[in-house]
């Protein structure tokens, strides 16, 4: 069994057959069950791809970001405002990550109580050991979704109107 077939299959919603049946009201509480269920699936696959990185999942997604940051790095109550916790929360994973070489933490030259982190070489290693599991997961989205841009633009759509729900 691969790692993906582990993926629970669970939380499955359908969208109706006939969507002039129901009101788009339905429609759209369907479509809200499906992203929540889909959120749920997500949650698990970061979980296992952290662990082909060996590390935990808050981890993992801090070593992410740092390496989409790239060179220009993020301080602290950055990262902190991007994972949505506070960056008191956050320092001793930060800590963490400097002693095991996956971080770098550097002053900011512009404000020296500011911390910078960058993603290091051991870093990306790490990062690099879930390209397996991504590319797998990749065909197999390539294989079951042949009109990937029409999927695209519905969870671009779907993650607006979740934004400006979630921002009141």
């Amino acid at each position: 069994m691969t790692r993906l077939e582990q993926l629970p299959t669970g939380d499955r919603f359908e969208l109706t057959e006939n969507p002039t049946a129901i009101s788009r009201a339905e429609e759209a509480r369907a479509v809200l069950e499906m992203v929540l269920a889909l959120g749920r699936r997500a949650d698990k696959l970061l979980a296992m791809m952290a662990q082909e990185a060996e590390l935990n999942t808050p981890a993992y997604n801090l070593l992410r970001l740092a390496d989409h940051k790239g060179n220009a790095g993020m301080t602290v109550s950055e990262a902190a405002a991007t994972v949505g916790i506070r960056p008191q929360a956050l320092s001793g994973a930060v800590g963490e990550m400097v002693r095991e070489g996956l971080l770098s933490r550097d002053v900011k030259s512009e404000d020296r109580r500011a911390r910078i982190l960058r993603i290091t070489d051991e870093g990306r290693r790490r990062l690099a050991q879930t390209a397996p599991f991504r590319d797998s997961l990749v065909e197999m989205v390539v294989d079951q979704a042949p009109q990937l841009s029409v999927a695209r633009q519905v969870l671009r759509t779907l993650e607006e109107a979740i934004v400006k729900a979630t921002e009141k």
